[in-house]
């Protein structure tokens, strides 16, 4: 067994590994001492978001709770095509300067300065309903973790990442992925599995417990006796065509097997604002301006 880097991972560890509790006992544990030790920002959070639903009630969530995932409807985010476009620019211009790092299958072409100097990205991660919509999901006010332009081309070997896996399995991560390039299956678009029968893989796998053993990745071989093709949906296909929702701490996935051509990904993520590193509120607060919502949404 590896040994904990924080308080969260040594519940999981003594819970599961040394007393055999399951992952949802160990789980409600550690979600309580994490509203405990942070109970201003999961209170404040909390009412923030009543608040908000009220404003921007979604009687039909888009994000599917049982199934961990959902696809952004026309019409929800405001002049959402043309940043779009942004992103695409920024894109070509990465790959045209940026080499490849030998040990990532991507590279982040909306680094901090890029960030900064394009604050419309923030003010999209932030527009309310889009909050309202996570909001409604996770059951709290989220905190925005980081905003991405993930960018592959063809590289050789097969990283970590391109394995099917789960985030960190308690922190709702929740994101949402936009292709910007068409992108076919030799692209290796991001894909993934819906919680319902990620639940399956978790289970035959024994996933939660080997988690905290250090072992987090399951192969194509052996996700395959139990999961159909048809089951595994892909943010690929023509550009913008596909806008996904996913919880990413419960539905499995994997991307960055790049054949040939361009993979790039416009990638918003969300989690619960109790669970949050500080780190990421410290990046985002210079792309944020100085709009008391967005500031509102990082320092509640």
């Amino acid at each position: 067994m590896r040994f904990p880097n924080s308080l969260e991972e040594a519940v999981y560890g003594v819970g599961m590994i040394k007393m055999g509790m399951d992952f949802k006992t160990v789980r409600s544990a550690s979600d309580s001492i994490d509203c405990l030790r942070h109970f201003g920002v999961w209170h404040r959070h909390r009412k923030a978001g009543r608040a908000l639903l009220k404003e921007h009630p979604f009687p039909n969530p888009i994000i599917d709770p049982q199934r961990g995932c959902g696809i952004i409807p026309d019409g929800l985010i405001d002049n959402f095509e043309p940043l779009l476009e942004k992103a695409r620019r920024i894109s070509r211009e990465a790959a045209d300067r940026v080499e490849q790092p030998k040990d990532e299958p991507y590279i982040n072409a909306l680094d901090d300065q890029t960030l900064a100097e394009n604050p419309d990205f923030f003010a999209l991660a932030a527009q309310p309903r889009l909050i309202a919509a996570v909001t409604k999901y996770l059951g709290i006010l989220p905190q925005i973790r980081n905003i991405s332009i993930l960018l592959s081309r063809p590289s050789v070997g097969q990283f970590s990442s391109m394995n099917w896996h789960l985030d960190k399995l308690d922190s709702g991560l929740l994101g949402f992925w936009v292709n910007l390039f068409d992108m076919p299956p030799e692209t290796g678009p991001f894909s993934y599995i819906p919680a319902d029968w990620s639940d399956k893989v978790r289970t035959a796998y024994d996933y939660d417990r080997k988690t905290y053993l250090g072992q987090t990745r399951v192969s194509d071989a052996d996700l395959s006796t139990i999961v159909p093709t048809e089951k595994i949906n892909s943010v690929g296909g023509p550009a913008f065509s596909s806008r996904h929702f996913v919880d990413t701490s419960r539905c499995f996935h994997m991307g960055g097997r790049c054949r040939a051509g361009i993979r790039a990904n416009l990638h918003i993520r969300y989690a619960l604002p109790h669970k949050i590193e500080p780190t990421y509120r410290e990046r985002l607060l210079k792309a944020a301006g100085n709009d008391s919502w967005h500031h509102k949404l990082l320092l509640m």
